[in-house]
């Protein structure tokens, strides 16, 4: 039994260690790694400044900023494995890969206890039974890779169910004390961990429906260990249905039942991606099809086991249930029995209850969120599997049981789960000049892609569809603009996800770009979500004249004046202003293509123009950009109009409370006009605020010499 421990467990590690370093941060991942610190070369790369501004996240990392910045993508994200995630980012290694290190070490701990559930339930055949399983789950070793929670909610669920049944079964104060302890960490895990004590306190008012004063008070236990978790969930702020529509749907009948009994079946489960790559080495690419083509009876197979062993097993439960009513004896194997209907109720009721939630709110049903609820099912096989009293019987099943899983893990492991968007970055690194422009589909996909692409010197940016990415991709190629590495014209590159499962090009894409035009080449990246790399080159070739498309949605106007705002974070002023002139082509109202415009002039000493667009800006809408205040201001001040300036500041300073720029204009201001009383107290409260900005001290030194000229 000790070899076979030891060998099982070594087999769960392997398995788990592959692709490990090659998977790419997805966008589950995306949601709290980029609020981390990025690993050290990516902190002394030049580039580093305009990675952040891509990624979108703050630079300066505490834990409270952590917190904040995850909400913004993750609201319903429980703190408890935030805060393992960050110390281990901070005091471990800051980087995806010691994170995953991290989700792997949760991982593994989750196969020795689980044999040792199965062994206190049943015997040492069960543990290792339902150990094997796990070794092998598609799903498990996926969320053993996970920078996610899921790792964690899943091992303290194991851990409160393995502290319930040593409690239950020895009355033991301790074992209690440890139940509730488990649940308290389990429910800060993840918004719907405290399904699993809902579960326990259902088992124990169908198992020993007499015993109300003990469930009762154990409820009591469990409901004050958990209150303040539940009040954290009452009180986050998620987002609105119709923002969560295209990825939460409600899952159909027959999805909620492979989630329950088949999530180990790929040809059942939609979260593991199914490939070919490693059963090709052994049957060549067409058998390998083949091959993938049989996991839909698979699972169709697997599906009806799962279902057949549990309804045997809870069968046996009641069986129990009913011969303690009567009052008649059991022996230890009879006794055993009423776990069945413990573990029955495990794996049903999570999935059930997400289901009709699904059906009576919104949908919030996802197969990763009842992950926990799958050890169940390998608890039940390994516990039928001791009842059979047939050697040959069970060496029959250990053998299909073993087939099954070995199957399961032949089309998984060829690739990586995550959409390849490392591949798809390398792949432009590689390939692109440093001033290539490149674009992403969607600023949410952008912010993702940018995160795997790391510190880069190229303009990246963005549009929302195939329309707008075809119309940027015609307006830029048309600018021919020369490239500083070899002179000719820039290369463009467009990066599309595509959905879960989907292959080949985005033909919408391909069919909006012919229509300008524009041939390409294109290279797609494997995945649970493929990602294509679209490449247009300049080659020696004239592109046709630019006619802007008449039906653009939109979002076109903000996707060029943003643009436009990463030329100019390239310090391409020129450039900037003739992008944002194209974003008021398409709607002269929209005020942040005059902001960044206007900032385009300012750099390029182009004062009164750009004066006039932050007028333009402003009157459009006085809140749309903050900055344009403090811009407006210091040109003002430049042009010696101080009375404007000084409204211009205070202007900003009721958008921007606070600020040391601002205040530092402010106090320019009211220097220029003589208010010197005034200027000291605004400059030395902006030097309170921020005492590294040297323009404070730069003001600070011209009052006083503004105080010294005005003394007799």
């Amino acid at each position: 039994m000790a070899l076979c421990f030891i060998v099982i467990f070594m087999l769960g590690c392997i398995i788990r260690f592959q692709h490990l370093q090659t998977e790419s941060v997805w966008w589950d991942e995306f949601a709290t790694v980029a609020f981390l610190d990025p690993p050290q070369a990516w902190r002394l790369s030049p580039h580093y400044e305009h990675w952040n501004q891509l990624v979108d996240r703050r630079e300066v990392l505490t834990l409270d900023t952590f917190f904040e910045q995850n909400q913004c993508l993750d609201p319903a994200a429980m703190p408890l494995y935030l805060l393992l995630e960050y110390a281990w980012n901070q005091y471990v290694h800051a980087s995806p890969f010691s994170l995953r290190i991290l989700s792997l070490l949760i991982g593994v701990m989750l196969m020795p206890l689980l044999y040792f559930t199965g062994k206190k339930l049943f015997d040492e055949r069960a543990g290792l039974i339902a150990m094997a399983c796990l070794s092998m789950s598609p799903i498990h070793v996926q969320f053993a890779k996970e920078i996610r929670m899921y790792g964690l909610m899943t091992l303290l669920a194991l851990f409160s169910a393995y502290a319930f049944i040593r409690a239950w079964e020895e009355g033991k104060k301790g074992w209690w004390a440890v139940t509730v302890i488990a649940t308290l960490f389990l429910s800060w895990t993840h918004p719907f961990a405290l399904l699993l004590p809902f579960v326990q306190g259902l088992f124990w008012l169908i198992a020993r429906p007499l015993e109300i004063r003990k469930l009762a008070l154990w409820s009591t236990a469990i409901s004050l260990a958990v209150l303040p978790a539940i009040l954290h969930v009452l009180s986050i702020q998620f987002w609105g249905q119709d923002s969560t529509d295209s990825w939460m749907r409600l899952p159909s009948f027959n999805e909620v039942i492979n989630d329950i009994f088949a999530d180990d079946a790929i040809g059942a489960t939609y979260q593991i991606n199914a490939s070919p790559l490693a059963p090709a080495y052994f049957l060549g690419m067409k058998g390998a099809d083949t091959l993938l083509a049989w996991r839909w009876k698979v699972g169709q197979i697997f599906l009806f086991v799962s279902m057949t062993a549990t309804v045997i097993a809870t069968a046996f439960s009641l069986r129990s249930v009913f011969r303690r009513i009567k009052g008649l004896k059991e022996n230890d194997t009879e006794a055993k029995n009423l776990w069945y209907g413990f573990l029955a109720l495990w794996l049903v009721v999570p999935p059930t209850v997400l289901y009709l939630l699904s059906l009576a709110w919104r949908p919030c049903h996802q197969p990763r969120y009842t992950v926990p609820s799958s050890l169940a099912l390998y608890l039940i096989l390994g516990g039928l599997f001791t009842l059979i009293s047939s050697r040959k019987l069970r060496r029959i099943l250990l053998v299909l049981l073993l087939i099954f899983y070995g199957y399961q893990q032949l089309i998984m492991i060829g690739e990586g789960q995550h959409p390849d968007w490392g591949g798809a970055a390398a792949h432009i690194r590689e390939q692109s000049r440093d001033d290539d422009l490149i674009l992403s589909y969607n600023w949410l996909w952008k912010r993702v892609f940018c995160y795997n692409l790391g510190p880069v010197p190229n303009p990246v940016s963005y549009g929302s569809d195939e329309s707008i990415l075809a119309d940027q991709a015609a307006f830029f190629m048309n600018l021919a603009l020369p490239s500083e590495t070899d002179g000719q014209p820039r290369d463009l590159w467009i990066v599309r996800i595509q959905d879960y499962f989907i292959q080949d090009s985005w033909e919408e894409l391909d069919e909006a770009l012919e229509q300008r035009g524009l041939s390409f080449t294109l290279e797609e990246f494997r995945g649970i979500q493929h990602v294509l790399v679209y490449h247009i080159s300049s080659g020696d070739r004239a592109f046709p004249d630019y006619v802007p498309a008449e039906d653009l949605p939109e979002d076109a106007a903000r996707e060029y004046a943003d643009l436009a705002m990463e030329f100019w974070r390239k310090k391409e002023f020129e450039v900037a202003v003739t992008v944002a002139k194209n974003a008021q082509r398409i709607n002269p109202d929209y005020p942040r293509s005059w902001a960044y415009m206007a900032m385009a002039w300012k750099e390029m000493g182009r004062s009164e123009e750009a004066l006039a667009a932050f007028e333009q800006a402003i009157s459009l809408d006085p809140e749309d950009y903050p900055w344009n205040h403090p811009n407006r201001a210091e040109l003002l001040l430049a042009a010696e109009r101080h009375e404007e300036a000084l409204a211009a500041a205070e202007q900003g300073l009721e958008i921007l409370p606070g600020d040391s720029w601002v205040l530092t204009l402010q106090g320019q201001a009211l220097t220029a006009l003589g208010r010197f009383e005034e200027a000291r107290e605004v400059l030395l409260d902006a030097l309170s605020r921020n005492s590294n900005d040297g323009r404070i001290g730069l003001a600070l030194t011209a009052l006083e010499r503004a105080e010294a000229k005005e003394q007799p």
